[in-house]
């Protein structure tokens, strides 16, 4: 198995004092564990991956998938797409979460090749991920299997439709607003409503406005109003625009942040919190950490 390497010895080990002497000096502050990032061989990667799912043990192939199912590499996407027809939940759960932050270019054509895949579509945490994977990856390749079954009268739970359309938002094509405003036109008198839920004007108009710039609410016929006057001169925009609630902004922000993104947060959070416990006499003041908010 891969084994990471940590760096755990201090200078100052060799110059602590006997248990039975007396310490006379004030002990320096303890310094920073320095850890060594050990570069996986791809090849090596795969084939843990292989040998996690011939194990069969949900545990281990969990661990693995957690460890090494985001190297970047063709080799390990090939082997984790074996992985997306697990009898287990869990376990292709984490396959779709591995190849949704996997940067390989690979890992989005195995995502879009799933669209037959009933294991994945059918099954609502599922489909649902796979949605997210697929938004995660901004590309318009996603479109065709985003927009697969994508009406409002269709047999599809309502918590998949709500993925597909938040997951286009994320696509930066006018593909993507054009499936999103056809999407709204089947929920027109026809759509099966429980309870509002069937109306998902609210997920459209969000990821309408992170694409268009513009907010039109969530009345159908005043976004399809819009644009059939701007879509003629509309300009994607590269980058998303921002959402004037910002509740919505961290809900959507927090759905889409990388590892790295994540990670980053992490180190801040913990560098204030040390910043914070420093001027407090009583050393009694932790740091609130990562502001984390619901998902759509």
């Amino acid at each position: 198995m891969i084994l990471t390497a940590l760096l755990l010895a201090s200078p100052l080990a060799a110059l602590l004092p006997a248990q039975e002497e007396e310490q006379t000096e004030t002990p320096t502050p303890t310094e920073e564990v320095e850890t060594e990032i050990v570069e996986i061989d791809p090849a090596e990667a795969a084939k843990e991956i292989k040998e996690a799912f011939k194990a069969k043990k949900d545990d281990i192939t969990l661990a693995t998938l957690d460890a090494v199912g985001r190297i970047e590499s063709k080799l390990v996407t090939k082997e984790l797409a074996k992985g997306l027809k697990h009898q287990s939940q869990a376990v292709i759960l984490a396959v779709l979460e591995a190849l949704r932050h996997n940067p390989d270019p690979t890992a989005l054509d195995v995502l879009v090749k799933q669209r037959n895949n009933k294991t994945v579509t059918e099954d609502v945490p599922c489909a649902v991920a796979y949605a997210h994977a697929l938004g995660q990856k901004a590309d318009v390749k996603a479109i065709k299997p985003l927009t697969d079954d994508l009406v409002a009268t269709s047999k599809m739970a309502s918590e998949v439709l709500k993925a597909k359309v938040t997951a286009l938002g994320r696509i930066r094509h006018v593909d993507a607003v054009e499936a999103i405003l056809d999407y709204s036109r089947t929920g027109r008198g026809g759509g099966r409503q429980r309870g509002g839920v069937r109306n998902m004007m609210r997920e459209a108009q969000r990821s309408l406005m992170v694409l268009t710039g513009t907010d039109q609410g969530t009345s159908t016929q005043a976004w399809h109003d819009w644009w059939s006057d701007a879509k003629r001169g509309f300009k994607m925009s590269e980058k998303e625009w921002p959402l004037a609630n910002g509740r919505d902004q961290r809900q959507w922000d927090n759905l889409w942040k990388t590892e790295t993104e994540k990670e980053e947060e992490r180190e801040q959070a913990k560098d204030k919190a040390k910043k914070k416990r420093g001027k407090d006499d009583d050393g009694s003041s932790e740091g609130s950490g990562e502001e984390t908010g619901d998902d759509f």
